[in-house]
């Protein structure tokens, strides 16, 4: 997924860090207070897209749905 393709506020995982979007080109890392700019171009992956299947061997996004 790309960088823009996140709404703000967000969670995702980039370059080994966990980060917060917060706005249309930055975010902040999870225990930073400095936001950073992130390229729109950015290939990122939401935190959600990472979570391990629970015991029902589904996502916590398939189980919304």
């Amino acid at each position: 997924m790309k960088f823009s393709q996140l709404k703000i506020g967000d969670r995702f995982h980039y370059r080994n860090a966990d980060f917060t979007k917060t706005g249309p080109l930055q975010a902040v890392a999870d225990g930073s207070s400095s936001a950073q700019l992130i390229m729109r171009s950015a290939e990122v992956r939401t935190l959600d897209e990472q979570a391990e299947p629970n015991s029902t061997g589904l996502s916590v996004r398939e189980q919304l749905h």
